[in-house]
């Protein structure tokens, strides 16, 4: 390429073989087609390696071939990062998609923050309706959560500004054992207080979580993300999936949020709530005794109506609460 390009996708591989062509083509079939690939062999075995130089075809696709190292090969691709052009660095798992939309999404963030990550859909092997949002935010608080819990957003959400990334005391470096690749090296822009990082807003980025297809050949990884290929090129499947994933995370949220609310009352509180009932349903008796005394001419016996009343289950269960002693004990004590 003769210019610079405006962002630079790395993409680390081992051995998923075909899967890897189409992540690639996700990262090519961007509404921003000034990018650079740069797929970074990790040991890569000779099998995975036709797959790998289709994608060179390309002339925006280069490989680095590597042995493999004592992790996941974070080295190479500080050594890839050493050469980069770009303005922005974006990163993809050779097993995930993007959305047509996601460089877009991540140059407009960084034009405001030194690293940000986009929001991902986890894709499970039940297809489009088990789909969910994978919801992690960065700053502030967030991040300090992230920090402490040792979590965080994938490896295909994360992007940095070059010039932040040489900014940084340590780039990639081999990650030390017991901790996530990816989030050790998120870490070193959330924890530092010089960078500003920006979580994104709608999601952009489809994640197949490698741990719900335990067993899978790479053969049915391939044939899974091929189909979900074919169908993120309709813009109205992608408004869809987005829209049922929002609103299935909504209903969590919401969900939650009652049973946190409900956790925080005191029993106190839940001791009032639940004598107000009991009063209500008490006035609502005597309403219906005296509305049986003013309508006793009619020809429907309110009687028969207000006996069916006092013998709902629901005011036989809360006569039956009013009279618990311990109950009455919390109420006298309170009021």
């Amino acid at each position: 390429m003769a210019s610079e390009p405006l962002a630079t996708v790395i993409i680390p591989t081992y051995d998923h073989g075909e899967t890897i062509c189409l992540a690639v083509q996700s990262a090519l079939s961007q509404t921003i087609s000034d990018l650079e690939v740069v797929i970074i062999g990790d040991g890569v075995p000779e099998f995975a390696k036709s797959a790998i130089e289709r994608c060179l075809e390309d002339p925006r696709v280069r490989f680095l071939d590597h042995p493999k190292s004592a992790r996941k090969g974070e080295e190479y691709r500080h050594l890839a990062l050493q050469t980069a052009r770009s303005k922005i660095v974006c990163y993809l798992s050779d097993d995930d998609l993007w959305l047509p939309n996601h460089l877009e999404t991540m140059l407009g963030m960084l034009t405001k923050a030194d690293f940000a990550v986009s929001r991902s859909i986890a894709c499970y092997p039940g297809g489009p309706k088990e789909c969910k949002i994978w919801w992690s935010d960065v700053e502030g608080e967030a991040g300090k959560r992230l920090l402490a819990e040792n979590t965080g957003p994938p490896l295909s959400t994360g992007g940095h500004t070059l010039s932040a990334y040489r900014r940084l005391a340590e780039g990639w470096t081999s990650t030390p054992p017991g901790n996530p690749t990816d989030l050790f090296f998120w870490h070193k822009f959330i924890s530092d207080g010089q960078f500003a990082v920006l979580s994104g807003g709608l999601p952009t980025v489809l994640k197949f979580c490698s741990i719900s297809r335990s067993g899978w050949s790479n053969e049915a990884r391939a044939s899974e993300l091929k189909e979900w290929s074919e169908w993120i090129e309709c813009p109205q499947f992608r408004s869809n999936l987005i829209s049922n994933t929002l609103s299935s995370l909504m209903r969590e949220k919401t969900n939650a949020l009652a049973v946190a609310r409900l956790s925080e009352q005191t029993w106190s509180e839940r001791a009032i709530a639940l004598q107000a009932a009991v009063e209500d349903l008490e006035a609502r008796l005597v309403e219906t005794a005296e509305n049986a005394r003013i309508y006793q001419s009619k020809h429907v016996s309110v009687e028969q109506e207000l006996n069916r009343l006092n013998s709902s289950r629901c005011v036989r269960v809360a006569k039956k609460l009013s009279r618990i002693p311990l109950l009455r004990k919390v109420m006298n004590s309170i009021l």
